[in-house]
């Protein structure tokens, strides 16, 4: 994230603090609506420049003893389908880079955790097409569901809403794991595993500056890449006996497990501090 973005959502949340609670629940709608809404436009220096100052005229709004609700009216979704008009849509570029990495973090995992526990990796088409569903599908439906929902007021159907996803989301996750079983799949050599094991590390690497990949990505899929050569070395040994063929494959997919929770924990907590350190002079710096 750019640092002027930084700056404009530590004011805005400097900002939030300071509203009264009916104030607070209409911006934070309003918020939220736009930036669900936005997801697949292009302008996010725009639109968070526009929140900040739209922000700043309620927060002086209030003290003049106007209610968010008076200053913007009261069709906020309609305003603010109006604003985000003016915003330029996603780049074909953007959109194939945004598809790409979803996708590819969801296979990455697959073919890795696989590598780990197995030595081997398989290309199993249908479970592949699952899974980019799974990352680049369900993403887009739960925004458009996330989208309707926000200035619903009927509770049946806010409730039925938030069930369809999770419904979604068991019918793929079903389907994925009948596809592993029942549908044809081509295994690699063990080199071949190897090498494509190395290709996913390598290209994760290149993103290493960004937190999520040098915290949590990057260590689980080294630890998935170490374990799988461990069960290639066992393999090529003639090794066997319960501990490689079902206490190792366990142990490694808890232990990538706790990596991952382990290094979200860390940028988490290190985020929050940050921000409470410096929240305050980078609002100043936009007032």
């Amino acid at each position: 994230m750019k640092e002027s973005i930084k700056g404009y959502w530590d004011a805005i949340e400097s900002a939030e603090q300071e509203l009264n609670k009916e104030n607070k629940e209409y911006m934070g709608k309003l918020k939220g609506y736009m930036l669900v809404s936005s997801i697949f436009l292009n302008g996010d220096d725009e639109l968070t420049a526009q929140l900040y100052n739209m922000y700043l005229d309620v927060l002086e709004g209030q003290r003049n003893g106007l209610t968010a609700k008076e200053y913007f009216g009261d069709e906020p979704r309609t305003m603010a389908d109006e604003l985000l008009k003016n915003l330029p849509p996603m780049t074909v570029k953007k959109g194939l880079h945004f598809g790409l990495m979803m996708g590819g973090i969801y296979l990455a995992i697959q073919f890795l955790a696989e590598f780990a526990a197995e030595g081997q990796i398989r290309l199993n088409f249908a479970s592949i097409f699952g899974i980019l569903f799974l990352a680049v599908g369900l993403p887009i439906i739960a925004f458009q569901l996330l989208k309707s929902v926000i200035y619903q007021t009927v509770k049946w159907k806010i409730w039925a809403t938030y069930l369809l996803y999770p419904i979604l989301a068991i019918i793929v996750f079903a389907f994925n794991l009948w596809a592993v079983d029942h549908a044809p799949s081509i295994p690699l050599s063990l080199y071949w595993s190897g090498l494509l094991g190395c290709l996913v590390v390598l290209v994760t690497a290149y993103y290493h500056k960004e937190v999520l990949v040098r915290y949590v990505f990057l260590p689980v899929f080294l630890f998935y890449l170490i374990s799988g050569f461990a069960q290639v070395y066992v393999k090529s040994q003639g090794i066997s006996g319960d501990f490689w063929n079902k206490l190792f494959p366990v142990g490694v997919l808890f232990v990538g497990a706790a990596i991952f929770l382990i290094g979200t924990l860390f940028i988490l907590f290190s985020t929050k501090k940050t921000r409470g350190r410096k929240g305050r002079s980078r609002a100043s710096d936009f007032s």
